[in-house]
């Protein structure tokens, strides 16, 4: 019966271990998403800053 106790014990916190690395590998997942999507906006923006700087030359030069 001890045994029995103890393994089921065990099995219960090994269960919750996968279920908080699963937690943690979730929050790393959207902290990363959310940093690529900040980086990539800021990359649209710039190329927009771009574009509209050089359609403003190109109208100057003409």
């Amino acid at each position: 019966i001890f045994n029995n106790q103890f393994t089921s014990a065990l099995i219960d916190d090994l269960k919750d271990l996968k279920s908080e690395q699963d937690s943690i590998k979730s929050k790393k997942v959207n902290q990363i998403r959310e940093y690529l999507i900040e980086k990539t906006t800021g990359i649209e923006k710039e190329f927009q800053n771009q574009n509209s700087s050089d359609a403003k030359l190109r109208s100057n030069i003409e």
